[in-house]
C-alpha cells in the first residue's frame, strides 16, 4: 500500500496531458485515475474523457467515486472549478488519511482552461467516449513545438496532426517500416529521417544538427515536431535532449 502523501502535488494542463500518456510499464504505474470534483450537473455535462464523479458525504464522511474503483494504489489526479490548491477539500483529504492513492495530484488550472487546450481529451457527459481513455499521444516536451513518441506514436499521425498541430516528424530508425512511411503519406508532414540503429556502437551524435535543423525549422513556421525513434526512450530522446541543450541552452542536469 502506497504511503500517505503529505500534500497534493500541482500539474498544469500540460503536466496533466504528460501524465494521461504514461503506460503500464512505466515506473509511474501507468497514467493515473481522474477525479472531477465539480457539482454531478458540471460532471454530467462534460468532463475529461475517463474522468469519475467523487464527492465525500456530509453525514459519515465516506468517499463515493461513481463508476469507478479501480484507482487504489494508483495516482489521482483531481481537478474543480477553481484553479486554487486543492489540499483541504474533503475528497482529497480522504485519499491522502486512507492511502489508498499512490500519489494525489491538482490541476492548477479551471476545467474549461484544460478543456480549451485539450479538448479531444474531453467529452460531452452523454457520449459513448465519455468514460473510455482517450488514445495515447506522444509525450510533450515544449507545449505546441516539441514531442517524444514511439511507434504506435507514429502511426497516428494523421490525428497528432489534427489535434496537436504536428506537421515534421523525424524518425530515428535504421529501418523506417512501411506503416511509418504510410502514416507520413496520410498526414502529409514534413519527414527528416536519421538512419541510426539500436546498438551500443551507434553515433546518434552525428544526427544532432539534423534534428535540430527539422525543430528549428517547424518551430519557425508555427508547427509542432514529433521526434520517435522505436519506443521513444533512447535514441530519439537523444536528439530531444540534444536540442534543448545546444538550441536551448539547457544544462544536463536541467
Amino acid at each position: 500500500m502506497a504511503a500517505r502523501a503529505d500534500a497534493c502535488s500541482p500539474l498544469d494542463s500540460d503536466g496533466l496531458f504528460n501524465e494521461m500518456q504514461a503506460r503500464k510499464n512505466w515506473p509511474s504505474g501507468g497514467p493515473p485515475a481522474v477525479f472531477d470534483l465539480r457539482h454531478a450537473d458540471a460532471y454530467a455535462k462534460q468532463h475529461v474523457r475517463g474522468a469519475f464523479h467523487a464527492t465525500v458525504s456530509p453525514d459519515d464522511g465516506e468517499l463515493t467515486v461513481a463508476g469507478g474503483s479501480g484507482w487504489f494504489d494508483k495516482a489521482v489526479c483531481v481537478y474543480d472549478e477553481t484553479a486554487e490548491s486543492l489540499d483541504d477539500h474533503p475528497v482529497v483529504v480522504k485519499l491522502r488519511a486512507d492511502a489508498r492513492a499512490r500519489r494525489v495530484y491538482f490541476l492548477t488550472e479551471t476545467y474549461e482552461a484544460f478543456h480549451a487546450r485539450y479538448p479531444f481529451l474531453c467529452a460531452r457527459g452523454s457520449s459513448s467516449s465519455a468514460m473510455k481513455r482517450p488514445p495515447a499521444y506522444p509525450s510533450c516536451i515544449i507545449p505546441g513545438l516539441l514531442y517524444l513518441g514511439d511507434l504506435e506514436d507514429a502511426a497516428a499521425l494523421p490525428r497528432l496532426r489534427e489535434h496537436l498541430n504536428i506537421r515534421h516528424a523525424v524518425t530515428a530508425l535504421a529501418d523506417p517500416p512501411q506503416s511509418l512511411k504510410a502514416s507520413v503519406a496520410e498526414a502529409k508532414v514534413d519527414h527528416t529521417w536519421c538512419n541510426v540503429r539500436d546498438v551500443e556502437g551507434g553515433d546518434i551524435k552525428e544526427h544532432f544538427d539534423k534534428a535540430i535543423g527539422a525543430i528549428e525549422r517547424g518551430s519557425a513556421k508555427g508547427h509542432a515536431v514529433f521526434v520517435h525513434c522505436s519506443r521513444g526512450v533512447s535514441r530519439s530522446a537523444s536528439l530531444c535532449i540534444a536540442y534543448l541543450m545546444k538550441a536551448r541552452k539547457m544544462s544536463a542536469a536541467d
